[in-house]
C-alpha cells in the first residue's frame, strides 16, 4: 500500500497516542493506538528498546 492509495476496508487508520513501558525497568514496551472515532487499542509484547525507537 502506498501513501496515496485509498484506505482498505479491512484496516483502520490509527495514530499512536502514547508510548511507554509495561514494567518499571523498561524491558517491555507498550503503545496506545487511537482511531479517529475514539476507539483505542493497546499493543505490547515488544522490547523496551523498540518503544524508545518509536518515541
Amino acid at each position: 500500500m502506498k501513501i496515496d492509495d485509498s484506505q482498505e476496508r479491512d484496516y483502520e487508520v490509527v495514530k499512536i497516542t502514547n508510548v511507554g513501558f509495561v514494567d518499571e525497568y523498561g524491558i517491555e514496551g507498550l503503545v496506545l493506538l487511537k482511531s479517529d472515532d475514539g476507539r483505542e487499542f493497546h499493543m505490547h509484547a515488544f522490547s523496551g528498546e523498540v518503544a524508545r525507537h518509536i518515541s
